[in-house]
């Protein structure tokens, strides 16, 4: 419901959405922030027919509106999917074979102050809880992972061209761990961050053009049971 229109671009687009977009990119949009208070809140579930299959629901909410009209918005949007574990009964082999447990929660919030025609400013949270799990010698392990975000972004409309900066970074903390000691918990917590910034500006050569600086620096890091 938060999501207004999906973009597929195939081949290199660095120029415009970073260093990692060297094959193509899926540019999901969402909704921007309506002049009024609007909101929606959806569900389904799956009632399996054999019961020893795990049943499923996902649910979901959406909102969107003005704090102080023509100046600052909200739009926040959350969900919750989950697929619960089959009984090891209905499977061949218990130890290999059916769905384990998948449950993710995720919560984004995003707050747009506009104090002028010209520019824009968004500021966004996002917080998401993933718990994957594996079979392990002793029986199911969980794989629960928490992920925090922050950002800041600026919007500018002038007269000679548009811009976008952008300020982020992730916190994501993984509590059992990949290791090679398979059932030894190895958790970390990885750091992401990064600033974007890009102009665009409008010219005349002959026929109209568009020509599109801009630059970005990204810092990666991994902490766990060694350290960095």
């Amino acid at each position: 419901d938060a999501i207004e229109r999906i973009e597929v671009v195939r081949g290199p687009m660095s120029s415009l959405h970073g260093s990692d977009a060297i094959g193509g990119v899926i540019n999901v949009i969402t909704k921007p922030i309506s002049d009024e208070w609007h909101g929606s809140v959806t569900g389904e579930y799956t009632y399996q027919q054999d019961r020893n299959a795990g049943d499923s629901w996902r649910t979901g909410i959406f909102a969107s509106g003005p704090l102080i009209k023509d100046k600052l918005g909200l739009k926040i949007y959350a969900g919750w999917d989950r697929r619960n574990p089959d009984n090891p009964a209905i499977n061949v082999n218990p130890a290999l074979d059916g769905f384990m447990l998948s449950d993710n929660k995720y919560v984004d919030a995003t707050a747009t102050w506009t104090p002028d025609v010209q520019n824009r400013i968004d500021f966004n949270y996002g917080y998401s809880h993933r718990n994957h799990q594996s079979n392990g010698p002793a029986g199911p392990l969980d794989y629960p992972m928490d992920r925090h975000s922050l950002g800041v972004s600026h919007f500018g409309d002038y007269s000679f061209g548009t811009s976008e900066l952008k300020v982020w970074g992730d916190r994501v903390h993984n509590y059992q761990g990949h290791g090679n000691a398979l059932g030894i918990a190895q958790p970390n917590t990885a750091y992401n961050a990064g600033v974007d910034g890009k102009m665009v500006f409008p010219v005349e050569w002959g026929v109209p053009q568009t020509i599109t600086v801009g630059g970005s620096y990204r810092y990666q890091g991994m902490y766990g049971p060694f350290g960095l």
